[in-house]
């Protein structure tokens, strides 16, 4: 599946979706106004690529959790039992393909035994004590 950036996702899922709608007129003297959209006899469902995911440090979470899943000797079936999901989902978070809730990155961590130590910096050249004087 090809990512798309969050311009055309939105654009790709608004054009399916009026592709999905037919407007049809009820009747009635004022045509314009008993005008209605509704959904066409067999439309299918509206399926478009995920949104990319442009966070250098949720790629690195998500390698970091792949590589430690593999040291632990886990499948991602595995996992998934232990933590109350699915193994798709489990795949998805590895791909980036994914926005996991902190309580399922929370199951995650506790099932790989692992401490999580979150260091926030500022850019370079922003914030350091000798740009200030």
């Amino acid at each position: 599946m090809t990512r798309l950036s969050p311009e055309k996702f939105r654009h790709q899922i608004a054009k399916q979706v009026d592709a999905r709608y037919e407007t049809t007129r009820t009747g009635g003297p004022k045509k314009y106004y008993n005008r209605r959209r509704r959904l066409k006899l067999g439309a299918k469902p509206a399926t478009v690529a995920l949104p990319e995911l442009q966070a250098n440090w949720f790629r690195e979470l998500c390698r970091a959790l792949t590589r430690f899943r593999h040291e632990a000797g886990l499948t991602q079936q595995q996992l998934s039992a232990l933590t109350r999901t699915s193994q798709r989902y489990i795949s998805q978070l590895e791909n980036g393909r994914l926005n996991p809730t902190a309580d399922s990155l929370e199951r995650i961590f506790q099932a790989l035994d692992l401490v999580v130590n979150l260091t926030v910096n500022p850019k370079r050249g922003q914030g350091s004590d000798d740009s200030r004087k």
